[in-house]
């Protein structure tokens, strides 16, 4: 009995045919949802259409954090580093003031390696912020390009495969970050009203206006998750319920990028949902304000997060910090960062090749001292 012959090119021909209909219909549908619950949104004041300042006047740090690693001998040499960019904005001009940076060269095992860089990287963000606070002449506005505390997803679990060096990392981090709040939160505006404002900025980190969305502003349990100093107004709650299943079966980016327009911005709200899993949580009582903002249409979606709350966020304020976001967002596309931060990550680029050079002196040490190369070479092939 003979097989019928079809190879992969055929089957996914086929297949595209056979679902084109069904997904570009899905996705139309999810376009005219989005049309349809974005100006209830602005109604209901959870949409801020914002004008930025003409003029900028601001002396701006960015911080940009990076790493790479490499597969070898049965290991990872890895190499993270973050770099501070301080600029000087004069009636719109911009010049430099100065850079830092820091860094770090090792080796590592495999386990959870994507998380245990991300820690390292927060850590080495943190220092540069410590560093900036010495400046005699501190910036205004300092950003960051990692979160402000840890999420619940970098939380260790407590049951189960325990990673100990996992672990033993988060919990270094963890420590670092309450050290630091605990020596400088007066420092740092709200609690200092002349002192820096310290932002983070992402470009993820979505679903936290989708859980907004999804409360019943109309009652003293949904408000709470929202500034009132930024003028929600319950009466409209009943619309967005109504909505409330549009809103669950839209995608959380294609939602976000329907309901915010150029030079807009989502209303501030209370990241307490999952503070019970965030860490550190001595630092977190103080509280967590974070909001989403576009600036020029050709740019992305950002989202800000700042430590505090009211009465010193308001929406005077968080405004304020918005427009100085916006306006140092202008360049790069969809995939913009504010510039102190671009300008950061320029730097960043020696990472990759040093890494890589490391490697081949730790090879060629491994050869100057005659190492049993073929125990070596049975892992990896490197030498």
């Amino acid at each position: 009995m003979m097989g019928t012959d079809k190879n992969l090119a055929q089957a996914l021909a086929i297949e595209s045919q056979l679902r084109l209909p069904g997904t570009a219909g899905r996705i139309i549908k999810q376009i005219r949802d989005v049309e349809e619950v974005a100006p209830l949104f602005k109604e209901a004041g959870l949409i801020k259409v914002l004008k930025p300042p003409q003029q900028l006047d601001l002396r701006v740090s960015g911080i940009a954090t990076t790493s790479h690693r490499v597969n070898t001998w049965g290991g990872i040499i890895y190499g993270t580093a973050a770099v501070r960019k301080d600029l000087l904005i004069d009636r719109n001009v911009i010049s430099s003031k100065s850079q830092d940076s820091v860094c770090d060269l090792d080796d590592i095992e495999f386990d959870n390696i994507h998380k245990r860089l991300m820690l390292i990287e927060m850590r080495q963000a943190y220092e540069l912020v410590e560093k900036a606070l010495r400046d005699p002449d501190p910036s205004q506005l300092i950003l960051m390009d990692t979160p402000l505390f840890l999420n619940r997803d970098m939380v260790p679990r407590k049951t189960g495969n325990i990673d100990l060096a996992y672990q033993l990392e988060f919990e270094k981090t963890r420590a670092m970050i309450k050290k630091f709040w605990d020596d400088h939160r007066e420092s740092f505006f709200p609690w200092n009203k002349k002192g820096p404002v310290l932002c983070s900025v992402l470009s993820e980190r979505f679903t936290a206006i989708i859980y907004i969305a999804r409360q019943d502003i109309r009652t003293a349990e949904g408000l709470r998750h929202l500034l009132r100093s930024d003028e929600i107004s319950p009466e409209k709650g009943e619309m967005l319920l109504k909505v409330g299943e549009k809103v669950r079966s839209i995608g959380e980016r294609r939602f976000i990028g329907g309901i915010l327009s150029s030079f807009s911005r989502t209303a501030a709200f209370r990241v307490r949902e999952s503070y019970q899993e965030m860490e550190p949580k001595e630092s977190l009582r103080y509280g967590l304000v974070g909001f989403h903002f576009k600036g020029r249409s050709n740019t992305g979606i950002h989202y800000a997060q700042l430590a505090g709350d009211e009465p010193g966020w308001n929406r005077e304020k968080v405004d304020e910090v918005c427009g100085w976001l916006m306006n140092l967002t202008v360049i790069g596309g969809k995939h913009t960062k504010p510039l102190p931060i671009q300008l950061a990550e320029n730097e960043l680029g020696a990472v990759k090749p040093i890494v890589r050079f490391y490697k081949s002196q730790i090879t060629q040490a491994f050869k100057d001292n005659n190492f049993d190369n073929t125990w070596l070479s049975g892992i990896d092939g490197e030498l």
